[in-house]
């Protein structure tokens, strides 16, 4: 069973868009099977305003057109963990994850590389298989593919099938859930959660800074 410790650590090698990172605490937190998978709930197309489709497409557009962006997530699974990090295009990030015990986890993403700060300050380079092939561009597309299922002012809801499993990491294929807060035309909020009945998987990631000059540097050696 993954401990709380060494989730985090997966949510540190990972956590490429924070929503990535977030969606891997669900490996110790009771992911089902395809089996056991819920069907995603079917939106009423007659209720469904064709421009909040519109809206959403079109503020995910402007999230991967931007370049950067700094995320702040809190994830809740067994205990609560935050990351907050900077986003620099087209393949810098840098993280810090702090779980529920303290533990902190900082690293820096470039392309297929990785580094994690030890006890000690000094920057450790980690194996390729520890670098997540999710980017933040990635996980916007998926984005873009959810169901819009109902609309509240700037809040939409979504669902989202578990085919676009790098969302779900290693928790299973079930259909995910979630609201999406729009602000100035992009993404201000993203929250969403499991719909196995099972799991206590939830994420809320907020974004600022949008497209603003933001730089991270990569470690020396």
């Amino acid at each position: 069973m993954t401990t709380n410790r060494s989730r985090t650590g997966q949510l540190g090698v990972l956590g490429l868009a924070a929503i990535s990172a977030a969606s891997l605490a669900a490996c110790g937190g009771g992911g089902g099977s395809a089996a056991d998978a819920a069907p995603a709930p079917a939106p009423d197309s007659a209720t469904v305003d064709p421009a909040a489709t519109a809206a959403l497409q079109e503020a995910v557009a402007s999230m991967q057109n931007a370049g950067s962006f700094r995320f702040q997530s809190s994830v809740h699974s067994n205990g609560d963990t935050t990351i907050v990090g900077e986003f620099a295009g087209p393949d810098r990030v840098h993280q810090v994850v702090t779980d529920g015990t303290g533990h902190v986890t900082e690293a820096v993403f470039s392309g297929g590389s990785a580094w994690v700060k030890d006890s000690t300050g000094a920057w450790k380079t980690l194996g390729a298989s520890a670098v997540s092939a999710a980017s933040p561009t990635e996980t916007f597309a998926a984005l873009g593919r959810a169901q819009v299922t109902s609309t509240d002012g700037s809040t939409i809801s979504f669902t989202l099938s578990g085919a676009d499993s790098f969302l779900q990491g290693n928790a299973g294929p079930e259909p995910i859930t979630g609201q999406v807060q729009l602000a100035d035309g992009r993404v201000a909020q993203l929250s969403y959660h499991p719909t196995d009945g099972r799991s206590q998987l939830s994420v809320t990631v907020s974004y600022s800074d949008v497209g603003t000059p933001i730089t991270v540097d990569v470690p020396a050696g």
